[in-house]
């Protein structure tokens, strides 16, 4: 509402309430409005266009020139630009344009978002030209911070920047930081680390996450994770703590699905089966890259694990040939894989698994 009608606000033509209560121009301006004047050649002749500058408190950065006519003393919007400036706020600004050449009765207000005519061609870029200057010459600091982009550690200097939308942002944050703590002035050697991690979390959500963890954490916790680093490189600790806590996660779902009620929907080939032979480092850890057998009967995959690893044919007189008359030995085996496990000098370790669904009573005969 303050919006659409600021500029009357402004000049306390108009009053409006809400819930009783006036609008108050304090309410939203950050400062009070700013006038500005400039010569513009229209059609060869000198016109003189009035600029409002209106900062109002905004949840993000909005800067909008509102170009407006005159028809018996009443003043209306007849164009409204959204501008791409680099300032050092995220503020929101209003410029209202004002001119005689914008009368309704010329008709130049008719081709300012074509720019098919020359003379509004001309007085658009004569605007903006203007409302810049009136920026630079009100921010003098701001565009005269010249001393970040030959600093060492500014990142744009050895690296491209994804965007100038992100320079922009970086050099706002940059200007606050100097504002607030002279790290440029006094050359303080924490740029090295704080210019980087702006440029990240720029770039990065997630890393704006990771921070604000960071800024909760007790001084206690904070010295066990630099004597960790330390000794042990950041990319290892992430992803040794990354497999435990997908491990830790796995285990409570294999929990859940075992003993509580959905247990009895749980079917035991076609889910329960499929989801640990994902998952055969509950084993062991070396378990968990082995190559799983087809499922066939227990006799064929022994004949060919033996096939596959020894050399030698088990005979009696070698007293290495076990005869099985036991019909089970042609059962179908549930998880069957082979781990080259060195126990000793001449023994390797087999696994066999026999998977029941969590629904299914184990008795001895199991």
């Amino acid at each position: 509402m303050f919006l659409c009608y600021s500029d009357l606000i402004l000049q306390s033509a108009i009053h409006i309430f809400v819930n009783n209560r006036e609008v108050l121009t304090k309410d939203f301006l950050i400062e009070p409005a700013e006038h500005k004047t400039f010569i513009c050649k229209v059609d060869g002749h000198d016109i003189t266009g009035d600029l409002t500058f209106i900062h109002y408190i905004s949840n993000k950065q909005k800067i909008r020139s509102i170009y407006r006519t005159e028809n018996n003393g009443i003043k209306s919007q007849i164009y409204t630009e959204s501008l791409s400036l680099d300032l050092p706020n995220d503020d929101g600004w209003n410029i209202l344009v004002d001119a005689d050449v914008l009368d309704a009765t010329t008709g130049l207000f008719r081709n300012l978002d074509t720019e098919l005519d020359e003379g509004a061609k001309n007085f658009k870029q004569k605007t903006n030209e203007e409302i810049r200057r009136y920026f630079m010459e009100k921010f003098p600091d701001y565009y005269n911070f010249q001393k970040l982009q030959k600093d060492a550690y500014y990142p744009y200097r050895s690296q491209e920047a994804p965007s100038q939308a992100h320079v922009i942002t970086f050099n706002q944050i940059a200007y606050y930081l100097e504002n607030e703590y002279k790290l440029l002035r006094k050359n303080i050697d924490t740029r090295k680390i704080i210019y980087p991690l702006i440029n990240l979390a720029i770039a990065n959500g997630d890393l704006r996450t990771i921070l604000s963890y960071f800024t909760n954490l007790n001084p206690a916790i904070i010295k066990k994770f630099k004597e960790l680093l330390d000794t042990v490189d950041l990319e290892n600790v992430i992803e040794f703590s990354t497999d435990i806590a997908k491990k830790t996660s796995f285990l409570d779902f294999l929990n859940t699905i075992i003993y509580s009620d959905i247990s009895k929907k749980v079917k035991e080939r076609s889910e329960l089966h499929k989801i640990i032979e994902n998952n055969l480092w509950l084993w062991r850890a070396v378990c968990q890259y082995t190559e799983i057998i087809l499922r066939q009967n227990l006799q064929n995959n022994l004949q060919e694990l033996r096939a596959a690893y020894f050399s030698y044919e088990p005979t009696i007189s070698d007293e290495n040939l076990i005869e099985c008359a036991d019909a089970k030995i042609k059962d179908i085996t549930d998880l069957f894989f082979f781990n080259e496990n060195i126990i000793n000098d001449t023994q390797r370790e087999i696994m066999i698994v026999e998977l029941k669904a969590p629904c299914c009573a184990i008795g001895q005969k199991s």
